[in-house]
């Protein structure tokens, strides 16, 4: 009878471990669960460039530029909701003379780099001031049809 007095202890001593583990690992679990969900939402709010808010760098090649912009402009958007995705990004857009004959309307959008600071608040040379110029154009007055990206000054070997 000692013998199954003893088993039946154990038994309960490993229930009494298996309960006190169960409720100290439970928080640990949850809060697991919660960050990987979490990081699972984010990444894919982040795949969907076009309404994100990446800002604009001023530091680029027209062709680097026009790769960057092409994630916020896509194919068939609307013009107003391109010129609020571009003026999201420090540009200032005005309807414009469409270039080409093939197109109904223009819009260009502007945006200059920040001024330099003055000298006696700046160790080395101002930098060169960069003006971008996107054009957004459309067949049907409505609707992006394509795009042109251009800067001043041009970058060198463009």
């Amino acid at each position: 009878m000692t013998r199954h007095h003893r088993t039946c202890d154990t038994a309960g001593q490993k229930n009494a471990w298996r309960g006190s583990a169960s409720r100290l690992l439970r928080p640990i679990l949850l809060f697991l669960v919660s960050i990987s969900a979490a990081t699972g939402c984010t990444a894919m709010s982040n795949a969907d460039t076009s309404t994100s808010t990446e800002p604009f760098r001023d530091q680029q090649s027209t062709t680097e530029a026009k790769t960057q912009i092409g994630h916020w402009i896509v194919p068939e958007m609307t013009l107003a909701d391109a010129m609020r995705a571009l003026g999201a990004r420090g540009f200032s857009c005005k309807p414009a003379e469409p270039a080409s004959g093939k197109f109904q309307s223009s819009v260009l959008c502007l945006r200059s780099t920040p001024a330099s600071p003055p000298p006696h608040q700046r160790i080395t040379a101002p930098a060169t001031p960069i003006n971008w110029f996107v054009t957004l154009n459309s067949k049907d007055g409505a609707l992006v049809t394509d795009f042109e990206v251009a800067r001043t000054p041009r970058e060198i070997g463009g």
